[in-house]
């Protein structure tokens, strides 16, 4: 049984926004982002690891954040990568259109990997910052349950928020790339309850097993600030 690491840090497997996020700032200037990001993050390609991304608010906001595609590993807006029996969804949450609904959906239904993550940038649950993003509420929400998800990871939001799973999916938002980060409210009763909840800088990493899921938050000392492990 062997163990698959799998990043879903905010360097590597980016929650979007990397130009606010991560400090790997564009400054009006696509060269410039790539600059920036070989500075921040060049070394994870040289060690091996495999980079991808999804595109948040502030990227969108040069080119919809064509420019960024490349650098990150990205194939296009949306896409799906599998690593063991893991299957990976990485969506575009800024354009939530008829045509990339349709594909999640057909992408979900015919997967037979033992677990299902979903990324994108904003989140359907969230308390600080900003309010949860109906759009992914009403569109995508039914569909993870449907099919099977156990797990959505999302930003937007510069906290970190756990929440109870519903209908067997996990919500997590972690936006602990930021500079700046967000005061924590209450919730809407509507919400899952919230498991965990903290404002501070940090990222996750996430390790699968045919059997267990194990997901950590990691703050910037090294140490773990939540963790929960999910099974299939």
């Amino acid at each position: 049984m062997s163990r698959i690491p799998i990043l879903i840090c905010l360097a590597l497997v980016l929650s979007g926004s990397s130009s606010a996020r991560t400090g790997v700032s564009y400054l009006g200037s696509p060269a410039r982002f790539r600059v920036n990001w070989q500075k921040a993050f060049g070394w994870a390609r040289r060690s091996g690891l495999k980079v991808g991304g999804v595109l948040g608010n502030h990227d969108y906001e040069l080119g919809r954040g064509a420019y960024e595609l490349n650098t990150l590993g990205m194939p296009g807006r949306y896409y799906t990568r599998t690593l063991g029996d893991v299957q990976l969804f990485f969506l575009d949450s800024n354009a939530i259109t008829t045509r990339q609904t349709r594909w999640l959906e057909q992408q979900l239904s015919v997967s037979t990997a033992t677990w299902k993550i979903v990324l994108f940038h904003h989140p359907p649950y969230t308390c600080g910052g900003h309010a949860g993003d109906t759009d992914v509420l009403r569109g995508w929400v039914p569909l993870f349950e449907a099919y099977g998800v156990q797990l959505v990871l999302s930003g937007h939001d510069r906290d970190y928020q756990r929440f109870a799973p519903r209908n067997r999916v996990a919500y997590v938002g972690h936006g602990g790339g930021a500079a700046g980060l967000y005061r924590l409210h209450g919730c809407p009763s509507s919400y899952p309850p919230w498991v965990r909840r903290f404002s501070d800088h940090g990222f996750l990493s996430v390790s699968a097993t045919d059997d267990r899921l194990d997901v950590s938050a990691v703050n910037m000392h090294g140490r773990i600030a939540d963790h929960f492990a999910l099974t299939p």
